[in-house]
């Protein structure tokens, strides 16, 4: 401790030589998102009984970020991106221990440091054990699920990723790719590789997929979702302000909302009302962002259907298909954002870059 005059430091007072140990497990890896131990010591006279932990200074734990920055965690209705960026960088601090034979047994808010790093926040997990058995390592993803919970957020598909994860059914980097904490530029990609996979890949009987060749090198062994042609009445919950004027209504399954999905997000113009349209403000097209927008709008009307397809199983898809499909969502040197993720070309019509 004496080593380090100067060096600001946040330090943490243990009794009996628990700030050794932790001192040796936090110097045991390296990594971005598990906080360095700076030094350790031993009290003096009559605090020779306390034992002293230095690491890098910080003032807040996720557990007081939380509740305080709850603006900056959730909007809308769902995480924000600055929260799935914390998030994950817990994930790959886990992982990191995970490989290095520790694991946080006592994973909570209070044991994840909070900071600001290259003017954007950055979590740090500082307080970790060694393992005893995989057990311990399934019950740290199943203790992620509890500690998100206290984000307060409690929508459908929030509720399906605690619950994903409190019943083991989701670890490690899989978490990431839960629609809750993908970012709604993601979420469209991933509606818009699905129309295509279901278009390529999974034809109705009778029907020839629209490119058997590219289908056949493509495709091994990768089945439809059993639910794809099943009845879903998902016209009688369209938002009112989606004109169906531009588009043929598809039949009521999945197959179909897919595909009404896809043209939802490829020509939104074609289906806002004129009301709707006069409230977007060239500010809220530069930024991308309205006091709700077109992402929430899905989510409201088709909460379980919307997460269905979200949360098919993404591995599934190629790398190809996901370029293809990500074509769609690189305009944006072309035209401006309506709606978060959502591109026009600015002239109300709709933008021929889609097709």
């Amino acid at each position: 401790m004496e080593r380090l005059p100067g060096v600001k430091a946040t330090v943490f007072c243990f009794e009996g030589d628990t700030a050794k140990t932790a001192h040796d497990h936090l110097n045991c890896l390296s990594h971005p998102y598990v906080i360095r131990s700076l030094g350790y010591g031993r009290g003096l006279g009559k605090h020779s009984r306390y034992t002293f932990l230095a690491v890098p200074f910080f003032d807040t734990t996720l557990a007081e970020y939380l509740p305080k920055e709850r603006s900056l965690c959730i909007h809308m209705d769902r995480l924000t991106v600055e929260f799935i960026d914390i998030v994950g960088q817990i994930v790959r601090a886990m992982i990191a221990l995970h490989n290095a034979g520790f694991c946080c047994s006592n994973l909570k808010g209070e044991n994840i440091a909070v900071m600001k790093q290259h003017n954007s926040m950055c979590a740090k997990i500082w307080n970790f054990e060694k393992c005893k058995s995989d057990d311990d390592k399934d019950q740290d993803w199943k203790n992620l699920g509890t500690l998100l919970k206290l984000t307060g957020l409690w929508t459908p598909e929030a509720r399906d990723l605690y619950t994903s994860l409190s019943s083991g059914n989701l670890k490690g980097m899989d978490i990431l790719d839960h629609s809750a904490l993908l970012t709604v530029r993601k979420k469209f990609e991933n509606m818009l590789v699905f129309d295509f996979h279901a278009m390529t890949h999974w034809p109705k009987e009778g029907i020839q997929a629209q490119d058997s060749t590219q289908a056949a090198s493509m495709m091994q062994n990768v089945q439809a979702p059993e639910w794809l042609d099943a009845s879903f009445n998902w016209s009688s919950t369209r938002p009112s302000w989606i004109f169906a004027a531009s588009l043929t209504d598809p039949p009521n399954t999945y197959r179909g909302f897919s595909r009404m999905i896809r043209h939802l997000i490829e020509h939104e113009v074609d289906f806002l009302s004129p009301m709707l349209i006069k409230r977007i403000t060239p500010h809220d097209r530069l930024q991308g962002e309205k006091e709700v927008d077109l992402e929430w709008y899905m989510r409201k009307a088709w909460a379980e259907a919307f997460l269905k397809l979200q949360n098919f199983d993404a591995k599934q898809t190629t790398l190809d298909e996901k370029s293809w499909a990500g074509d769609g969502l690189s305009c944006t040197d072309k035209g401006n954002v309506l709606f978060a993720g959502v591109h026009s070309c600015g002239d109300g019509k709709k933008c021929d870059n889609w097709k």
